[in-house]
């Protein structure tokens, strides 16, 4: 499927509004009757391909879902801790629409200000203002939960499922969907930062050096202003350090990040901020330790590299069961227990500090055997003995058991309340 993109739209700046209109009317055209990518997503020229077998393609794909990762795991965590303590799905909900349509935009334009980003958006129909402000803001609730994992302690992995067979193909439409949860994921970063006030500073992720492989499919004229277009904005990005993500502008003055002398002979830019950096990433770097690659071409048709063994966990906690999602809330309760042991359940007089709980031991065994059920499907019976074990102590000082009710239901989704 052909597409067509505005060459020339309002300045995003000065015409916020109308900027977005044109994206709107560009997707609308692009993206018929809901479409999504990559079914519907503008088709790669396949001069392309070979090009994008080559190994500094594969290593600066690898190493954008690396950054993608660590971008979504922040998104995440913070989530989960704005579900949990401040209620902001009721807070999202109750803002007016006006308002929400402001927020959203101001986190949509901090994200395209981010070189190369709005040409990332192409792929991304779904980070319209009117998509996410759909249905009094639920259109945002829904992409940001979908960018939550199980728990806060597993790898974020987006793998791409369609099956390639072309040379070169395989790595083009993983950079293409790279693309995609990239800009989407900012989007509903910025969009969360932008409601509480908070604002950072975001650096683009580099791309490789635009090559080609001409199949004579495409002009070599066009082929070749492409990869000057390409280039040229790819000259204005900053490197940053393979293993903390720091951009080479954000180091002390006179500080410089050092190349890796073995990857640069292979054209790969892969620098370091210290010497500690270095050495973890050699032994254990994501997505995978640099010693095995150092010097080493990779080959599209090479083995994926392994996912990080979960750590041990002897927390006792059980993972959720195949179709229940956990509230953010929910993940966020069971990060604290994870960290305190011996700790029954906490509770969030919020602002102050969490609350934990340690029941004796005949209570602790009711109340941990139903809260396992609980958390692996959210059982609501099992919900309801929870609250009515934790109802002897919600009438301690500073937790009132309605506080209790609230944050259960804000965690399970069910109601639960005295029993008749």
């Amino acid at each position: 499927m052909s597409q067509i993109w505005a060459t020339r739209r309002p300045d995003m700046h000065t015409s916020r509004v109308e900027w977005e209109h044109s994206w709107q009317r560009d997707f609308d055209r692009n993206f018929p009757h809901g479409a999504t990518p990559p079914k519907h997503a503008r088709p790669i020229p396949p001069s392309l391909f070979a090009a994008m077998g080559s190994d500094q393609h594969i290593f600066a794909a690898e190493y954008e879902e690396f950054l993608i990762c660590k971008l979504q795991h922040d998104i995440a965590k913070e989530a989960a801790r704005r579900f949990a303590e401040d209620g902001f799905e009721n807070a999202w909900r109750a803002l007016p629409d006006d308002r929400r349509r402001e927020v959203i935009l101001e986190g949509i334009y901090r994200t395209m200000r981010i070189p190369d980003m709005e040409e990332r958006r192409k792929w991304c129909p779904d980070s319209s203002l009117q998509t996410l402000a759909a249905r009094g803001g639920e259109g945002y609730l829904r992409v940001l939960k979908c960018l939550l994992p199980s728990t806060l302690d597993a790898p974020l992995t987006k793998p791409i499922e369609e099956e390639m067979t072309h040379a070169g193909c395989k790595t083009a439409y993983r950079a293409a969907k790279n693309s995609r949860t990239y800009a989407l994921s900012t989007v509903v970063w910025n969009i969360l930062l932008t409601f509480y006030g908070m604002e950072e500073t975001q650096e683009p992720i580099r791309p490789a050096r635009a090559t080609t492989a001409s199949t004579g499919a495409v002009a070599k004229s066009e082929e070749r202003a492409l990869m000057r277009s390409h280039n040229a904005q790819r000259k204005d990005m900053p490197n940053v350090c393979a293993r903390r993500a720091v951009a080479e502008t954000r180091l002390p003055a006179g500080a410089k990040l050092q190349a890796c002398s073995r990857c640069r002979a292979l054209g790969r830019r892969v620098f370091y901020c210290s010497k500690e950096c270095q050495t973890q990433d050699w032994t254990a770097g994501t997505p995978r330790p640099h010693r095995r690659v150092c010097g080493t071409p990779l080959r599209e048709d090479a083995p994926a590299p392994a996912a990080p063994a979960d750590p041990a966990d002897d927390s006792g906690i059980p993972g959720p069961e195949p179709g229940f999602v956990r509230p953010p809330a929910l993940l966020h309760q069971i990060a604290l227990l994870k960290q305190a042991r011996g700790v029954d359940y906490f509770v969030r007089p919020y602002p102050e500090p969490d609350q934990g709980i340690c029941l004796d031991a005949t209570a602790s065994l009711l109340f941990t055997t139903a809260r396992a059920r609980a958390f692996k499907n959210g059982d609501a019976r099992a919900v309801q003995t929870m609250y009515s074990v934790l109802t002897g102590f919600a009438d301690a000082p500073g937790v009132p058991r309605a506080r209790v009710r609230r944050q259960l239901q804000g965690e399970y989704g069910v109601r639960v309340g005295e029993r008749g």
